[in-house]
């Protein structure tokens, strides 16, 4: 059995391409900064997750963070609601 299908592999390479570019045109710093960030954007946070309809490859939905702030925007997700951070399926930040 494939470990992805054929559909999620060719989503997968064009996230990969898309947050190479984001990087390129906003820069190496995390977009969120919670206190104990570490300042290096790595991860490539979706405010509307897939769950939610949202894309993994819509620029928009995009938010790089460094680890420590993706980590707690995922232990956090009513704060990461208000801050705008994370996004509802019903629409809005909150």
């Amino acid at each position: 059995m494939k470990a992805v299908s054929n559909r999620r592999a060719r989503e997968n390479r064009r996230r990969r391409k898309l947050l190479e570019r984001l990087v390129r045109e906003r820069g190496e710093l995390c977009e969120v900064s919670f206190p104990g960030c570490d300042g290096r954007a790595v991860d490539g946070h979706e405010v509307l997750a897939r769950s939610a309809g949202g894309s993994p490859v819509d620029e928009t939905n995009i938010l790089l963070t460094c680890r420590p702030c993706h980590v707690r925007i995922g232990a956090r997700p009513l704060e990461a609601l208000e801050l705008g951070f994370r996004q509802s399926r019903y629409g809005g930040a909150a």
